[in-house]
């Protein structure tokens, strides 16, 4: 059982840390829309 736990516990350490230093994407996070005029009004 602790060789269960410690794999488990050693793969959440290891996917946290390739998580919180992998390479930043771009500012591009998504892509938005336009808003025109006629659609403003519409809402």
């Amino acid at each position: 059982m602790l060789i269960s736990v410690g794999g488990v516990t050693a793969l959440f350490v290891w996917c946290l840390y390739k998580v919180l230093t992998g390479k930043k994407p771009s500012d591009h996070l998504a892509h938005v829309e336009p808003v025109e005029q006629a659609d403003l009004e519409k809402r």
